[in-house]
């Protein structure tokens, strides 16, 4: 049959009327979302939030520099602990706002209905994951293939918490054209991305293993 000309658009491919349609359709989503933030008792757990981010960044500020003192007073300790170490020091403010938030919502959930800490429960979700993923992400040395695994990671994890996920994802795989009996996705694109960022460090990190062995 008939070959596809160079960049003709997939038959799923999105069109400019595809993607109105959809910004359409989110709008009401939106809108009840901007109504249930208002409700009293997600307010309520917006200013719980955000009292304990003021309360861990005070308690971060007196014990970030004792914590160092003794990271620096520290001897015979292997090498990777004391850089663990100080991944988890650079972020001592995020890991004290975590424990107060879970404290907080293991609290309320004790105490109240489970609707009235779901929203203090989802920020603790997603700083939990954006935590793991900086902590974890410092451990690729080489600077741009963190930011790239980072952020996949953060968009990858909030997405699936929030619910997003499949959509995005159908989304993302028909923003696609096609180069003859090629189809390049945008979902595709990301996949590659993922899946290189994965290899490069997993050769970085073999590359040290050798280098060290042979010295």
């Amino acid at each position: 049959g008939p070959r596809a000309p160079p960049f003709a658009p997939d038959a799923r491919a999105m069109t400019p009327e595809d993607l109105l349609a959809r910004a359409a359709a989110l709008w009401p989503r939106l809108e009840n979302a901007a109504v249930e933030a208002l409700q009293p008792w997600r307010l309520y757990q917006l200013a719980i939030a955000a009292a304990l981010f003021a309360l861990a960044h005070l308690a971060a500020r007196t014990l970030g520099p004792r914590a160092r003192a003794a990271l620096r007073a520290a001897s015979g300790r292997p090498r990777w602990q004391l850089r663990l170490a100080l991944i988890l020091l650079d972020r001592l403010r995020a890991g004290l706002f975590l424990l107060l938030l879970w404290g907080a919502v293991l609290l309320l959930r004790e105490t109240t209905w489970p609707s009235r800490s779901y929203l203090l429960g989802l920020i603790a979700a997603l700083a939990t994951t954006w935590f793991l993923v900086a902590v974890l992400g410092r451990l690729i040395r080489n600077r741009p293939l963190r930011l790239v695994a980072t952020w996949l990671a953060w968009g990858t994890v909030t997405l699936h918490l929030l619910g997003l996920l499949p959509e995005t994802v159908a989304f993302l795989d028909r923003l696609a054209v096609e180069f003859g009996d090629t189809r390049l996705s945008a979902l595709g694109l990301l996949r590659g991305a993922a899946l290189l960022v994965v290899l490069l460090a997993l050769a970085g990190r073999l590359s040290r293993i050798v280098s060290r062995r042979i010295e």
